[in-house]
């Protein structure tokens, strides 16, 4: 019976490291930091592959260097447009041949 709960306690620990690491990763990457220390806790070295892969949830505003989602095409607090990561510049890639 105590070799049982000796290994229950070492299986909570090790959990809760890979809590601990996953919400590390997920607050560098603006993620949320709950949602990653379940995760981790629960599927452990999974949890914390995913969050070491994940791109971040914010850009950065070329203006002001403010932190926007995504989602957003101006930033929040300048208002200057953000480039979209899908789409491709213009000056880069002219697009197809037109004959």
């Amino acid at each position: 019976m105590e070799a049982f709960i000796a290994v229950l306690i070492l299986l909570a620990a090790i959990g809760i490291g890979f809590g601990a690491a996953c919400c590390s990763l997920a607050s560098k990457k603006g993620h949320s930091t709950t949602t990653a220390f379940w995760l981790g806790l629960f599927f452990g070295l999974f949890a914390l592959l995913g969050y070491a892969i994940a791109r971040p949830a914010t850009r950065e505003c070329p203006t002001c260097h403010e932190p926007n989602y995504f989602k957003r095409t101006t930033c929040k607090m300048c208002g200057s447009p953000l480039q979209s990561a899908a789409a491709p510049d213009s000056q880069t890639h002219p697009g197809p041949l037109q004959m």
